[in-house]
């Protein structure tokens, strides 16, 4: 009886190879999100709307790519109603200005 050996294929290409592949790529993959979201950001002054209308407030934070966001609502014997109380971040402050972000 004669028994053959069963012959083993060798890959041409190697397991460490698909590792490093797969680092590539995500190291690619990574790098252009970082740069698109680069592109469409940039630092801007936070501007003063305590005291503001809602609708004044908006437009001021508008004209520095910012998104007014309401937290709720509180009663002030200082502020109009409809105004607002409080913000953050400060006035004044540096803030990332990214399509969406909200103060």
């Amino acid at each position: 009886m004669r028994m053959e050996t069963a012959r083993r294929r060798r890959s041409l290409i190697s397991p460490s190879t698909y590792v490093v592949v797969g680092v590539v790529v995500l190291v690619a993959a990574l790098a252009t999100a970082g740069v698109v979201l680069y592109q469409h950001s940039r630092l801007v002054t936070v501007p003063a709307v305590t005291g503001l209308p809602l609708d004044v407030a908006r437009q001021s934070l508008g004209l520095a790519d910012l998104e007014l966001v309401v937290s709720g609502e509180r009663l002030s014997v200082d502020v109009p109603a409809g105004s607002i109380i409080s913000q953050d971040p400060e006035a004044g402050s540096t803030a990332v200005s990214v399509p969406g972000s909200g103060v």
